[in-house]
């Protein structure tokens, strides 16, 4: 036993300030990088969208030349293109900023432009380290929340993808049995 080294490490206050400070501030960098996926998958949804309901749109009278539409495929054409304007609004949505304005911070960027350049450079130098420590809690917990929100519309935005497809598969079946010969 004398030959062992003790694991024990000493830790005062300042250490674990400056390993909750890197920590939280982890958080926030994990969070931008999430905040970036959710508006590139947002870019390729909507893309994907676009497409889809400008071809329906576009190739309407097309079907009313070569397809037998009567009212119900009519409607169910209309069901789609729908569907894909609904699918676009929750893309839209989700891809829309998250402010909040419920705490004031010196981290976050609307906080600070509603203060002078002195303001903010004085309460910068007078932040205490509690005070900072508090500040990146509520950043992390404010960006949580957002993220959260965004991460909800889509997937509400990939349900309604997924039945659109569905549609859409329906529909190549009912063009099929309603072609025109």
């Amino acid at each position: 036993m004398g030959g062992q080294k003790s694991s024990y490490v000493y830790v005062n206050k300042q250490n674990v300030f400056v390993m909750e400070k890197e920590r939280l501030r982890f958080c926030m960098t994990r969070f931008d990088h999430y905040y970036d996926s959710v508006n590139n998958k947002a870019t390729v949804f909507l893309t994907y969208n676009t497409f889809i309901v400008g071809v329906l749109v576009a190739s309407y009278s097309f079907f009313l030349e070569k397809i037998d539409c009567n009212l119900f495929v009519n409607i169910f054409y209309i069901v789609i293109i729908i569907v894909g304007l609904i699918s676009m609004l929750f893309t839209i949505s989700a891809t829309k900023p998250f402010f909040s304005r419920d705490t004031p911070s010196l981290h976050y960027f609307l906080s600070i432009s509603e203060i002078s350049k002195d303001e903010f450079s004085q309460k910068s130098e007078l932040l205490s380290d509690e005070e900072e420590l508090s500040d990146l809690r509520t950043q992390v917990h404010q960006l949580s929340i957002g993220l959260a929100k965004k991460f909800k519309m889509l997937r509400w935005t990939t349900r309604l993808m997924t039945f659109h497809l569905f549609l859409i598969a329906i529909f190549i079946f009912i063009l099929i049995f309603n072609f025109k010969l």
